[in-house]
């Protein structure tokens, strides 16, 4: 189940464990550094916003409205 979304979006898998800590860094490392890749090879796409999106997400789920 855990392999649908990576297949169907043609991304990396990378199995993590918050509780272990086992690949957490090497993910959010590999993640940085494609983020980077990308926006120096395509420099005039638009940016990913991540304040927006962080807020959007609080929106939908009612999660830390009352922040």
């Amino acid at each position: 189940m855990a392999l649908v979304f990576p297949m169907e979006y043609s991304v990396p898998f990378m199995e993590t464990s918050a509780k272990t800590g086992v690949n957490v860094e090497l993910a959010f490392t590999a993640v940085s550094k494609e983020l980077k890749h990308r926006a120096v090879q395509h420099p005039n796409e638009p940016k990913f916003q991540i304040h927006e999106y962080i807020e959007a997400q609080k929106e939908k789920s009612g999660c830390c409205s009352y922040i």
